[in-house]
Formats: structure tokens, sequence, C-alpha cells
């Protein structure tokens, strides 16, 4: 591999000293396989446009980008080309409201050199104090329009994930440089989180601003990051009540989305009936947790006298439960599945592959 550093230059050298300016996170948006509904497109120009930022670093993109395969445009006037509009791909210092930084690598997907330029990103997390790889996009799925976003969360630790468990198995994807960068950064000790956000499949060539939303809100919980998000959250709003007119517009496409509410509103029950959901497993302390805290507390000089008192100490037994007869589950046949906890009917807050707002 050519040497990583060649690829990009710092723009200010004082920049990059993580004592005096500290950014711990770095956004890599470089779109790249999909991005249905514009969702990481119009988060980025979102952020841009409402947050104080300046560049960074620049990439060279003559080593990176195919221009046959994605011509620049160039402006002809009357005998003469005047202007091109050339590509750019290159790092943002982002100010939060609450004065925090973090960085966002923008632009086209490289076309070429894949590992290398993955390389040069650590370089550049390494300079700059970066301990944690975010990214989120829009992927096209089979649910509708008039549902609450759902995403579908990944990272290099599924402790950074606890909220969201996963619904999916094993399987294999199309190649791209944002799926790649998670693979080498978890492999280097940086945590990675990542967001597909769902997006319906019929609106993925259509703006859907909810999608952009529910990316953002995720971002900043995983982060801390603050994103003003009043002026976007309005027009999410009327991109709505847009698209709910475009499908009445259309019986065949209004059939399409009932039909989808349907199998969706089929697919929630279902989940909401186990009887402990993945999201409740997730809580629970693991071993590492619960061993750490018995330490700690033998450390502090604790007895058994100040443990916790089992039933019988202070506070009565239910004695009496034996001479009742058979519990309710003990009537149960073996086969015979559990009654459902919490109240049905209600999608979660939070927790499986989607994360309701």
């Amino acid at each position: 591999m050519q040497d990583p550093t060649a690829l990009f230059r710092i723009e200010d050298p004082t920049d990059i000293d993580p004592r005096s300016v500290r950014t711990d996170v770095m956004w890599l948006a470089t779109g790249g396989l999909v991005d249905a509904g514009d969702v990481e497109k119009n988060a980025v120009a979102h952020v841009l446009a409402t947050m104080e930022s300046r560049v960074v670093a620049t990439f060279d993109v003559d080593a990176l980008l195919d221009y046959r395969a994605r011509r620049p445009l160039l402006t002809f006037q009357r005998d003469r080309y005047i202007s091109v509009a050339a590509p750019t791909l290159v790092v943002h210092r982002v100010t939060d409201p609450a004065g925090r930084h973090f960085l966002l690598v923008n632009g086209p997907e490289p076309d070429y050199q894949w590992e290398r330029f993955i390389a040069a990103l650590q370089v550049l997390a390494r300079e700059f104090g970066v301990r944690t790889l975010v990214s989120a996009h829009g992927a096209p799925m089979q649910v509708p329009h008039t549902r609450p976003t759902g995403l579908t969360a990944y990272a290099s630790d599924e402790r950074l994930i606890a909220d969201h468990a996963s619904v999916f198995g094993t399987m294999q994807v199309p190649g791209s440089v944002d799926g790649l960068a998670h693979l080498r950064f978890g492999e280097e000790g940086f945590d990675t989180i990542g967001f597909a956000v769902h997006v319906p499949g019929y609106l993925a060539d259509r703006e859907m601003l909810d999608g952009t939303v529910a990316a953002l809100h995720a971002l900043s919980e995983s982060t801390g990051i603050q994103v003003p998000m009043d002026g976007l959250e309005e027009r999410a709003a009327v991109n709505r009540r847009e698209l709910d007119e475009l499908v009445e517009q259309n019986p065949e496409a209004l059939e399409v989305v009932r039909t989808m509410e349907q199998q969706f509103d089929e697919f929630m029950g279902s989940q909401q009936r186990r009887s402990l959901t993945a999201h409740d497993v997730a809580k629970l302390p693991s071993p590492d947790e619960i061993a750490s805290d018995l330490e700690e507390w033998l450390a502090s000089g604790a007895t058994m006298k100040d443990a916790p008192n089992e039933p019988g100490d202070d506070e009565p037994t239910d004695k009496g439960a034996s001479d009742r007869g058979p519990r309710a589950d003990d009537a149960r046949g073996e086969g015979d599945p559990e009654e459902p906890d919490g109240d049905e009917g209600h999608p979660p807050s939070a927790g499986g592959s989607t994360s309701w707002r």
C-alpha cells in the first residue's frame, strides 16, 4: 500500500492538537451503496447549514475518483469553457451548540484505493483524537411511510447498541467504503456505530425527511452531540403531508400501502407477544459487570450484615403460596406459549431493529 498520508493535506497544523481541540467522534458520510430517501445527504446538509464548521483536511480526489463514471459538469459559455464543478472530499470540524467538536468526512465515495483511503482516515482519527466512527444512511425496506420510522443499528461492540436488538442473521451484502471502514476501524480498536434508517421502498428515490430526523436523533443519542432539530422537524411534517397526498391520489399505491400497514402491524404485534424481549435481555447486567460490582462491594469493607435482606429477614415471605394449589403457569402444558408481558398494541419506545419516535 502506498503512503496513506499522501492522500490528504491538513489545512492548519494547529487543528490536530487533541489537547486543545477535542474531536472524539468522526462521522463518515460518503454516500456509497445506497442512501434511500436522501437520508444521509439531507442530514449532512442540515448539520452544515445549522452548525458552525470549517474544513480542516482535504483529500486528493484525482487519486480516488473515476471521472468517467461520474463526469463533473463543465460550464460552456458562447465560445469557451469558463468553469467546472469539481468534486471535493473534505473533513469538516463541526461545533455543536454546547461547544463540542466532531469531524464530518463528506464527499463522493472513492472509486479506487479503498484500503488506503480508510488507512488515511485512521491516521486523521488518531491525529485528531477520535475514538468513535459513526455513520447513518437510508435503506429501502418493505415498510409503510404511515408508521413510525425505524432503523437497524450495527456496531463494533454490541454493548454500544444495547437498546437495538437485530432481527437479522448472517448475510452477505455488496461492499461499500462505509461498511469496510466500520470493519477496519473496529479491527484497530476504535468504537464504531452505524444506523440504517428504514425508508419505504416506494419512496427510495424521493426525499423522506422523517428518515433524516430519525438518523440525526440516533446519532445524537449514541454520541451525545447536540443537533438543532426545530427547522428540520417542521420541514419533515410538511414532507409527510405531501407524501400522504401523493399516495392518496393513486388508488394502486394506496392499496399497496394499506397492505404494508397490515403486515407491519402484524409483525409488531408478534414482537410485543414475546415474554422477554431482546431489548430487555440487553439491559440485564453481564457476568463481568456483576463481578465488578461484587469486587467494588468487597473492597468497601462491607460485611454480610450490610448485604440486602433475604426474604424472611425483615419482611414476611409468601408462606401460603404452596397451600394455594398449583400456580396458573403450572397448569399450562409444556408446549403452551407464555402469556405476553406488557401492554399489547403499543410499539416499544426503543429496541428491536426499530427505534420508535
